[in-house]
């Protein structure tokens, strides 16, 4: 049985939802950056107040990841299982969603957990090197990360301050190995400091994305990264969690739509730059 049951949803339509900049544009908004939360238990209601949130802040759509931390020590195919099942039940509100692999598990065991993944029809894997307690750059991550490039699943790390697991320098060298590839890196603009750091980093590798979630709110972050190398490697990331919830306003969403940039460039980053990796249709990028 599903860890969700089947009783009527709450939330509105996703076409009907939109965020809106202080001149009045309108925007759909899909969040790269969704966890669920560890315990599958009182799914009903993590989904209630995860579309209340999107609902009032007006976000769309989301993107579903695993729990940062495993609970119980759930194996990755559970873990996917969950996802999928949870994006099953508003697929209109979450249109995509990532999986993961267990980096320490032999290589034959993650090639199957990755096939199960693609079959659940989940767009990539995400890990957190930091919970994961190894380094971002190891080799089982390399292995890894080739594979999804062979098979077209996106892949997605979080590179935030502090963790000398998830260094930036580390994510270069795997951008620098794969030039093919296309990265997507969370948590990376959180401090003034690591995010300038990020936006010279991404400035040397085009293949690397950044998100907005842990966003800095001093150092203009977002407009500074926008001058370094466009609008269209940035893509808003807000890192909710409903249960238990990590904060009652995303900053991250108000930055953008405050931000000194044209309506164009603000479309891009709320929607049309991860759709467009993620080849999600279905609502209007603006």
């Amino acid at each position: 049985m599903s860890a969700l049951s089947h009783g009527q949803d709450t939330g509105a339509d996703a076409s009907d939802v939109r965020a809106r900049d202080p001149d009045g544009n309108e925007y759909a908004v899909l969040d790269i950056h969704q966890h669920l939360p560890m315990d599958p238990s009182g799914w009903d209601a993590d989904l209630a107040a995860r579309l209340a949130f999107m609902d009032r802040f007006g976000i769309a759509q989301a993107c579903l990841l695993p729990p940062s931390i495993r609970d119980n020590g759930a194996g990755a195919d559970a873990l996917n299982e969950r996802v999928a099942a949870y994006r099953d039940r508003r697929p209109d509100r979450f249109p995509v969603a990532m999986g993961t692999t267990e980096l320490r598990a032999a290589p034959r065991e993650r090639l199957a957990q990755l096939e199960h993944l693609k079959g659940l029809g989940l767009s990539g894997v995400i890990w957190h090197h930091m919970f994961e307690g190894d380094f971002l750059d190891w080799p089982a991550t390399l292995e890894t990360v080739e594979f999804c490039a062979a098979e077209g699943l996106q892949v997605v790390v979080h590179v935030i301050v502090g963790s000398l697991l998830e260094a930036p320098w580390r994510l270069g060298r795997i951008c620098r190995r794969y030039p093919e590839a296309t990265f997507i890196a969370l948590d990376g603009l959180s401090s003034p400091h690591h995010g300038q750091l990020m936006i010279d980093l991404a400035s040397e590798h085009p293949n690397l994305v950044l998100d907005t979630s842990v966003l800095s709110s001093f150092g203009n972050l977002v407009e500074r990264f926008v001058a370094a190398n466009g609008a269209g490697r940035l893509v808003l990331g807000t890192d909710f969690e409903a249960n238990p919830k990590s904060f009652a306003f995303p900053y991250p969403l108000a930055e953008v739509l405050h931000a000194d940039l044209t309506v164009e460039d603000k479309a891009l980053i709320l929607r049309g730059n991860i759709a467009r990796i993620l080849r999600v249709g279905g609502v209007n990028d603006r």
